[in-house]
Formats: structure tokens, sequence, C-alpha cells
């Protein structure tokens, strides 16, 4: 029996995400974009009665997925150093440091900047959506603000996932539907949309 809520989610983020960027992204990216997309929902539903001051806590899955996606690119694209962690990696001087050695991977020079602009995009959304919410000074003041903010992570991750994979540097990571399923039991696996 599919649950019909869960299935929904499954099919939305597939078509937020694309087919391709789906295979390539992780579980627990999926899982947590996934938890977006509930939580947006439940906010929406709920709006009328129930106002928050602060809607920073909907944006955490997304820049959990983030840190995940970029993670899995680091360590794909074999630029992690062991008991590296990610903060630490995804700086503004790692970035620059490890970009010639993508660069010269990708023939498109065009291509090459824009992967290097969507990288700079991704480690400033951690900066401003990860750390500075944790913060006093920070707030979502509504949730289209939240909103916006977690569908530009969403786009970013997806165009530096795509633009990847067409420069080769990235390979789809071909899972079967069960093997994506695995932790849903409620989802048939003939039926998951990624």
């Amino acid at each position: 029996m599919i649950n019909s809520k869960r299935y929904s989610t499954a099919v939305k983020l597939r078509k937020m995400i694309g087919w391709d960027q789906a295979e390539y992204t992780p579980e627990e990216a999926r899982r947590l974009i996934s938890d977006w997309i509930i939580l947006d929902e439940v906010i929406s539903a709920n709006q009328e009665e129930i106002r928050f001051s602060d809607y920073s806590f909907a944006m955490a899955p997304m820049y959990k997925t983030v840190e995940v996606v970029l993670w899995e690119i680091a360590k794909d694209l074999k630029l992690v150093r062991r008991g590296e962690q990610l903060g630490a990696f995804f700086n503004e001087e790692n970035i620059e440091s490890i970009f010639p050695k993508i660069k010269s991977k990708v023939k498109d020079k065009k291509l090459a900047k824009q992967i290097q602009n969507q990288l700079h995009e991704l480690k400033n959304t951690l900066m401003r959506y990860g750390h500075n919410p944790a913060h006093a000074g920070f707030r979502f003041g509504d949730l289209e603000e939240e909103r916006l903010a977690a569908s530009s992570a969403l786009h970013n991750i997806r165009c530096l996932v795509q633009d990847l994979l067409a420069a080769g540097l990235l390979k789809k990571k071909k899972k079967s539907p069960a093997e994506i399923a695995s932790l849903d039991n409620d989802i048939n696996p003939d039926n998951i949309p990624f």
C-alpha cells in the first residue's frame, strides 16, 4: 500500500530536482528535501491559526541538503582530505584552490565558470542560512522569505549537479527503485519516481 502523502512528496521532489539530479543526489539529501516539502505544506495549511515570529527553522532541511550534496560532490571529485570537515572545506580559499583542478577537467570554459559560480552560491547559502539563523540577529520574517531562500538553494543544487554531470565530472548513481525505497516501507518500489 502506497502512503499517498509520502508518494506525492517524492513526486514533487523529483519534479524539483530533475531525473538525472535525483539519481545523483544522495538518499539523505532526498529525505531532507522531502522533509522541507512536508514542513512547508504543514506550515502553509496552518497559517491562519499559527504565525511564527521567525521561520528560520523551516530552512534547516534545505541547508542540510546543501551540505550533504556538496560533501558528496567533494568526495566524488576526490577533493576531500581525510579528516576534513565540510565547513572548513567549502570556504572561499578552498573553493578558489580546488577550482583550477575542476576547470582543467572541463573543456567548455563557460560551463567551468558556471560551475565556479554555483559553488560560490552554495557556499554562500551555507553561510547565510546555515550559520546565521542559529544566532539572534537573523530571522525569516515570513514563510515566503524562507521559501525563496530554500528554492534558491534547491535551484543551485540542481544546476551544479546538472553541470557537473554534463561536464562528465560526476556519474549518476544508478540505483534500483528497491534500493532507493529501502527505508520507505510504505512506498511501493515499483512506483517510486526517483
